[in-house]
């Protein structure tokens, strides 16, 4: 099967990949990010050679990138670059101020190079970095990408899958929202493989989560 997530950022779309990634499926990581230094950069046509190599690949990117070498609208890339996989995924938060300071740690951990997958509490971050996040508009950065989420799922007549419901501590509700996702392949192939559920929520257990709410040493 070949899936593509389009998730804003910080909801869940590296744990997402990772998880079917876990599942014997090849990973590709916002292929169209311009930081070369951080990822692989790809254009769409090796995107698409990678999808013909692949019968089981995971695609994550974030829903306001696009190759510079594209010059329609990311909407329109989105509907073309659908057509390429079985399955789509739309990922965003609802929780709108842990969605904000979730982005705040992204900003503040990449300034200071530090890795992005470490505990992380919102204690720690100066208040004048985080003064500074709102200041700057980096907040209308993050709902810029959620309205254009929410254009892609409306066009493409894909559901939003939240966070909330992926991470939480109730984790039949987990369950049900990965059923949901409708992760099998309904053709015969000894190559092409369905996903397994109990797998996918165990992975997404919030033990895993990076967030945390006990003390840590200052940054």
């Amino acid at each position: 099967m070949k899936i593509l997530i389009i998730a804003t950022p910080r909801s869940g779309g590296t744990s997402l990949t990772e998880a079917i990634g876990s599942q014997n499926y090849h990973q590709i990581h916002e292929p169209f990010l311009t930081r070369k230094e951080n990822h692989e950069f790809l254009e769409y046509d090796e995107v698409h050679w990678r999808l013909q190599k692949h019968d089981n690949i995971v695609v994550r990117t974030i829903a306001q990138q696009k190759p510079p070498s594209i010059k329609y609208n990311i909407t329109n890339f989105h509907q073309i670059l659908a057509k390429d996989f079985d399955k789509v995924i739309c990922l965003d938060r609802l929780n709108t101020i842990e969605h904000e300071q979730s982005h705040i740690n992204l900003l503040w951990k990449i300034q200071n190079n530090r890795n992005v997958k470490k505990k992380w509490n919102i204690d720690e971050i100066p208040e004048e970095f985080v003064d500074g996040y709102y200041f700057d508009n980096h907040h209308h950065d993050l709902r810029e990408s959620k309205e254009q989420l929410k254009l892609t799922s409306e066009v493409l007549g894909v559901p939003i899958t939240w966070y909330e419901d992926l991470y939480g501590k109730d984790r039949i509700l987990s369950f049900v929202a990965i059923k949901k996702l409708e992760l099998g392949w309904k053709q015969e192939s000894s190559n092409v493989h369905d996903l397994d559920p109990f797998k996918l929520n165990e992975y997404l257990d919030p033990i895993r989560r990076y967030r945390t709410f006990k003390p840590l040493k200052r940054m």
